[in-house]
This record gives C-alpha cells, structure tokens and sequence, in this order.
C-alpha cells in the first residue's frame, strides 16, 4: 500500500525515500523474472543477482557519481586524521565558519606529506634487515604541521586561502590542514566505490533510481555472458542495452540547470 502523506511527513526516516530503491526490492524484482522460461534470468540463483547488482552498483556509481557521503570532525592538533573507511575521492572539504556556513577550503600540495628516506653520513639511502627502506616523518606534516602565515596581499589571488588549505595523503589515508583550521570542524563530502555495500543488509543498501536501470542491465549483460547457451546476439544486446542505460544515468546526474549556467557565466568577470 502507497504510503500517506500524512504519514510520510511524520516520519522523519521516510523523507525523501522515493528517490531511492532498495536492494532488496530490486532483486525480487528480477528474482520473479527466474521463473519465466522466456526470461534471460531463467534458473539464476539468488545469491548471483546480489553479487551481480553489486558490482554494477559499483560500476554505475563510478560513472553518475550517485555514492557519496558526507562527514563531520574536529581538527585537533596534530592537523590530520584518518580519511574514512570507504573513501575513494574526494569531492569538496569545508570548515564551519562562526556563522555555521560551510566554507570551502583550497586544496594546498605544498603541505608536505613525503615520506623521507633516512640516510648515512655518506647520504647513502638506508634499508633495514630484510631490505626494505628505512623512513622518518621528521620534515614532513605527521611531525611538523602546516603553518598558515597571514600577510596583506593586494592581488586578487589572496583570497585563495582565505579560509584554510588541506591536502589529501591517499598513499597513508590522512587529511591535512593548515593551522588555522586547529579546534575547528570541517566537512568531507567524498565518493566511495561501495565496496562497504558488502557489510550492509539488502535493505539498508538504497540505488537511486536514475541508476535503476543501468544497474539492472549490468547485472543481465554479466550474467548472460557467461552462458554457453546465450547467442552472441543476445549477449551484445544486453551489453548494449546497459550501456545505453548507463549513458541515460550519467546525463541524469549532471542535472543541467541552463538557468543557473546562466546567471553564472553572467556574474563572471570580463
């Protein structure tokens, strides 16, 4: 039964949830396609058309860019801390002004995060015992954290920084700041590949449903090609067919606003 609207407003875990479709709806979804002896699923197993729909979640996110999520911490004062679990990239870092306004910050990679190579008094590169090197966070952020100097600046290009640097250290998952954002909060707003997708229920696992489709097709097109009884026309039609979604996907998520594109080349300087 269609939910109402009175009881969608009440209920604060169900706004907007028509956006999304679960895992667990898609897969009985085409689970019932199973049964049909026409159906390109006939006699596939369950457990294939969850890994299945995985992955093309996956895929798809790689393309649309539909997967993120958004994080909130305090920087204390070593100026860096972990990057989350499931990160993969970055889409925009912000620290939470006097005003609780998000303020977006400059990515700085001038912040130091090299790993050095400890040397003899010959600057011969050390190794330990089993021949592997020798390294040390004495220069680098880890030990010696990003000083921000302020000075006056009458060029344009001040106000770059105006809010604060960070740089992203992927090699050794950590974040870093400049010193002016000690004590403060920032925002992460990061893409995953939801590979986290694999510790989640069926039900707490949400497709947005401009991804629905593609996510489908993929699912099919990989099941089918490894079928000996499957034609290549058949094959090729269902990777066409996801493709095509997927294209369809990707347009969707670019949420062209012709009337904000506008008024944005307007307000740029000439």
């Amino acid at each position: 039964m269609a939910q109402l609207p009175s009881d969608y407003f009440a209920d604060d875990q169900s706004w907007g949830s028509y956006q999304f479709i679960t895992l667990k709806e898609l897969v009985d979804d085409m689970l019932a396609d199973t049964v049909d002896s026409d159906s390109y699923l006939t006699n596939t197993r369950r457990s294939q058309i969850v890994r299945k729909l995985k992955e093309g979640i996956r895929v798809v996110n790689r393309s649309s860019q539909k997967m993120f999520h958004v994080a909130q911490l305090t920087v204390g004062p070593t100026l860096y801390f972990a990057l989350p679990q499931n990160f993969v990239d970055w889409i925009r870092v912000s620290v939470i002004d006097k005003n609780d306004r998000l303020q977006i910050l400059n990515v700085n990679r001038n912040i130091n995060t090299a790993d050095g190579y400890l040397q003899n008094n010959q600057y011969e590169i050390l190794f330990n015992i089993d021949g592997e090197l020798l390294t040390t966070d004495l220069a680098n952020a880890y030990q010696n954290p990003f000083i921000q100097h302020t000075f006056e600046s009458t060029s344009d290009t001040s106000l770059i920084s105006k809010h604060g640097d960070f740089k992203v250290n992927e090699d050794r998952g950590t974040i870093h700041f400049s010193s002016n954002i000690e004590d403060k909060d920032v925002v992460i707003e990061y893409m995953s590949d939801g590979l986290d997708l694999q510790n989640l229920k069926e039900e707490e696992i949400k497709i947005h449903k401009h991804m629905q489709d593609a996510v489908k097709w993929f699912c099919i097109s990989e099941i089918l090609s490894t079928r000996k009884s499957v034609s290549l026309g058949d094959k090729r039609t269902a990777r066409n067919r996801f493709l095509k979604e997927n294209h369809v996907s990707k347009i969707l998520s670019l949420k062209f606003d012709f009337l904000t594109i506008g008024r944005e080349i307007n307000s740029m300087p000439t």
